[in-house]
């Protein structure tokens, strides 16, 4: 099926477009609209089918590319393309639904694309948008609400490891949470514990031990944020 997908007349006035040569317009452009592109501007393909679709040889898209990254415009990662400023092409601002598109992309992302979401600093790339129950919403600037997202996408990426060691141990039939609850508990465990590295040790841990009290539950997430397992583990 044939996706729509909106480039805003402006492209061409754009002031880094301007300054590519002809052979990165090509690129750069083909990078917003391949038939293999989504909403969030995060999508896989691989070297091989972008030299072949644009006719470039694949050292010159590599070096396109590799501009790119250090322009912060486009990001080649482990065969995933991410387009820094994609949504300001689909109007995320002004259409809910295609914010919301986004946010479900974003969700289903490997763990190292997800962490390279977060490492690269890109705003609105943030999918999750919980806000502290003690702020106050109507003086919150924009400025917090990105510290927020970025803060939770790293509850984010945790939960991803705690499924993935999940399914290693117990197989296919991963518990729910809801993120709503569980994120912002996984956040304030992690700052009572060192951090999220060390929250991750602990984790493995918690799965390799042969403990009674562990299988009775199911090795849930639950029981392994609480304050006394943890400092078991921990000790």
């Amino acid at each position: 099926m044939s996706k729509q997908r909106y480039i805003n007349t402006k492209f061409w006035d754009d002031s880094y477009i301007i300054k590519l040569d002809p052979i990165e317009k090509l690129l750069f452009l083909y990078l917003l609209t391949n038939p293999l592109t989504n909403i969030a501007g995060i999508y896989e393909i691989t070297l091989k089918r972008i030299a072949f679709d644009t006719g470039i040889d694949q050292d010159m898209t590599l070096n396109i590319l590799n501009r790119f990254n250090k322009d912060k415009k486009a990001y080649f990662i482990d065969s995933w393309v991410i387009l820094s400023n994609f949504p300001k092409y689909q109007n995320h601002e002004e259409n809910p639904k295609i914010k919301q598109g986004i946010d479900l992309i974003i969700k289903e992302l490997p763990i190292n694309i997800l962490e390279s979401i977060y490492t690269l600093s890109i705003p609105y790339l943030y999918p999750l948008n919980y806000s502290n129950s003690n702020t106050n919403t109507n003086t919150n600037t924009n400025t917090d609400i990105v510290l927020e997202k970025k803060e939770f996408i790293k509850a984010e990426i945790f939960l991803k490891h705690y499924f993935a060691e999940y399914k290693r141990l117990i197989g296919d039939n991963l518990p729910i949470y809801s993120e709503r609850i569980i994120l912002p508990r996984i956040d304030a465990t992690a700052g009572l514990f060192g951090g999220y590295e060390k929250l991750k040790k602990l984790l493995k841990i918690y799965f390799n031990e042969d403990n009674k009290f562990y299988k009775e539950n199911r090795w849930s997430l639950t029981c392994f944020l609480s304050e006394n397992i943890l400092n078991k583990l921990n000790s």
